[in-house]
């Protein structure tokens, strides 16, 4: 009865079917209490989304999307009911999902689509009715064909839930790419006559199964000296449990809790971490648990202009891949490359988020190479002036950047990171005509530096974007020895901290502060100096303004709410002011004394506080800049 409402759901296009669209009526026929779904709330059924925001949003929220002649894909279709789908769908097979398609489609006959058509009010019906008709009699005449991508869908990733008695579950993998599944109530330690829940799963649908035990006692067995390529994960309760793994597949065992017992064998592991659910809060919406199962790739056009390059276009994605128990995501690859038409030149990255050992220990890979990077150089000191044109303080360089960092989580809201490094830089020919070819710093020519860092984070704040309260406090080090291009081992360290705070009332006030200092030791490259200036040092300060072998910065802002408004989307608009200062040290001298920045802006959010974007205009002594990015300015 289910399967036959969420089929009717997708064939008028209602995709809003959380938990909370659905009433339950029960009957009882002896001993069993049959229950049956009542959908209700329609307020997305036959809806018609479209236009340039829609189709924008459409990309993130895959499930934002109108009714027409065809159907969605069935993640798009079906995501927002999958707390439901993946908890009382899984019993079936394909054939359940065939046959109750072929049964609705034989309902849905042209006389009822006609008949429903006709009892539109009639100047709507003259507007839209054949067309209407039409798109149903397409989405009827499709629907077994979705149904086999639904169920598809369903059976790569299997939540099997079990009950608060005493069980067995008992999974075997009988060859040829198959693993059965059986549920039995254990009745004095003894297995039911048959089984109340059976399935046969193929490796050629399915990857993984997770069989949930609740209270009570329970007892797992999986056989076979078949092969078998599908994981199965069993995830104990609050009893005492057994696991029995006597095959030859992957099987994982999940249970902190009670005096289990564990018995495995060469392709089995037994996890006793305690796990508590995320509070994902895009699931929450849905009323579902966090996602952990398939994968997500977004595509998107980058587009950025610079008045010392002109306009740079092109593309960039994201593909997270999810897995059980790991938030928000197991995987992560995202990556752009942009071309700048004026200068003739290419710019990529790539970033890779991988798990090394469980959920404790994380491996991040970047990269980044730009065959035109360009940067300004003033000099050294804090008191530099400016007595030239812009042109004589900037020049180009290839660069080539790429780290390979672990991280590790000891505890709660404390992260450890440590790492190689290595930077390479080639400087162009015109070099010589600038400051930088006057001064001949160190780390001119062709350089290349192989590294090794380490930090820790302390983090605090309730958004890592949009702080309102907490504290961040982070600190790190880094050695590059004499290697490569570096004729002495040198060194860097740096500290900073964050705090926020705010308050009620109709303003929502908001103040943070934050401190830094960075520290360089030993004769090191000009680009590996300690610099003031530009985002994430001082805006407002022209970046790498001031270079150094220590410098100290400080900054605060606030922030205020205005108004709501709803433009598609709801959001809030609010106002910041942003006052910052900072000078650097060379060889222990310091002239020139604090250099300040102070300016201020909109925020905007859309949907949620914590898609904010900032504009600022930031004002310092020898310039006033404009900026833009996600959250906070500071």
């Amino acid at each position: 009865a289910y399967l036959r409402a969420r089929l009717l759901d997708v064939f008028v296009g209602d995709w809003d079917r959380h938990p909370d669209q659905w009433r339950w009526a029960s009957f009882e026929r002896g001993d069993t209490v049959s229950w049956y779904p009542i959908p209700r709330d329609r307020d997305w059924a036959l809806s018609r989304l479209d236009g340039a925001l829609v189709y924008v949003a459409g990309r993130y929220f895959s499930h934002y999307r109108g009714f027409g002649p065809e159907y969605e894909p069935a993640f798009n279709a079906t995501f927002t009911g999958r707390a439901l789908d993946r908890r009382i769908l899984t019993r079936l097979d394909r054939a359940d999902f065939l046959r109750t398609a072929e049964d609705l489609q034989h309902a849905l006959s042209d006389d009822v689509i006609a008949d429903a058509v006709s009892r539109l009010p009639s100047t709507y019906q003259a507007e839209v009715g054949e067309g209407l008709a039409a798109a149903f009699t397409r989405r009827r005449d499709r629907l077994l064909s979705f149904a086999g991508e639904y169920y598809e869908l369903l059976a790569g990733w299997v939540d099997l839930y079990g009950t608060d008695e005493e069980e067995l579950a008992l999974v075997e993998h009988t060859g040829g790419g198959r693993t059965r599944v059986r549920l039995f109530q254990l009745i004095r330690n003894e297995p039911a006559p048959a089984p109340y829940l059976d399935r046969t799963f193929l490796e050629s649908e399915t990857q993984e199964i997770r069989i949930f035990l609740h209270g009570d006692e329970d007892r797992v067995e999986i056989r076979g000296s078949n092969p078998s390529n599908i994981v199965v994960r069993a995830i104990g309760g609050g009893g005492d449990d057994e696991f029995l793994d006597e095959s030859t597949g992957t099987s994982v065992f999940h249970d902190h809790r009670g005096d289990n017992d564990f018995s495995g064998a060469p392709g089995s592991a037994y996890d006793e971490d305690d796990w508590e659910e995320p509070p994902d809060q895009f699931s929450a919406t849905h009323q579902s648990k966090a996602r952990d199962w398939g994968s997500w790739t977004l595509g998107y056009p980058v587009f950025s202009y610079n008045s010392d390059e002109g306009f740079y276009l092109g593309a960039g994605f994201r593909r997270d891949t999810y897995g059980f128990r790991h938030y928000p995501y197991e995987r992560r690859l995202t990556g752009r490359a942009v071309f700048g038409p004026a200068v003739g030149r290419a710019r990529g990255s790539l970033r890779y988020d991988f798990p090394v050992y469980r959920r404790a220990v994380r491996g991040f890979f970047s990269g980044y190479a730009s065959g035109r990077e360009v940067v300004r150089f003033f000099g050294f000191g804090n008191d530099t002036q400016i007595t030239g044109e812009d042109d004589f303080y900037q020049f180009t360089r290839d660069e080539v950047r790429l780290e390979l960092e672990l991280t590790g989580t000891p505890s709660d809201h404390v992260v450890l990171r440590a790492g190689p490094t290595f930077h390479f830089v080639d400087h162009d020919d015109v070099v010589e005509q600038r400051l930088i070819g006057q001064i001949q710093p160190y780390g001119l020519d062709r350089f290349a530096q192989f590294g090794l860092g380490a930090g820790i984070a302390w983090d605090r704040r309730d958004h890592p974007l949009v702080p309102r309260s907490g504290w961040l406090l982070e600190a790190e080090g880094h050695v590059t020895p004499s290697l490569a291009d570096v004729e002495t081992t040198y060194g860097s360290g740096s500290a900073s901290a964050r705090w926020y705070t705010h308050g009620d009332g109709r303003l929502e006030p908001l103040f943070g502060l934050r401190l830094g200092a960075e520290q360089v030791w030993g004769r090191a490259p000009y680009h590996s100096a300690a610099y003031l200036g530009g985002p994430g040092s001082s805006l407002g300060v022209r970046e790498h303004r001031f270079a150094g072998d220590r410098v100290v910065q400080a900054g605060a802002t606030g922030s205020i709410f205005l108004t709501p408004f709803y433009l598609f989307l709801p959001g809030k608009l609010g106002l910041h002011a942003i006052s910052e200062t900072g000078r650097v040290w060379l060889d222990g001298e310091s002239p020139g004394g604090w250099h300040a920045s102070y300016g201020g802006g909109l925020w905007v959010s859309l949907v949620n506080d914590h898609t904010l974007v900032s504009f600022t205009m930031a004002r310092s002594e020898d310039r006033t800049g404009l900026y833009f990015g996600l959250g906070w300015p500071l």
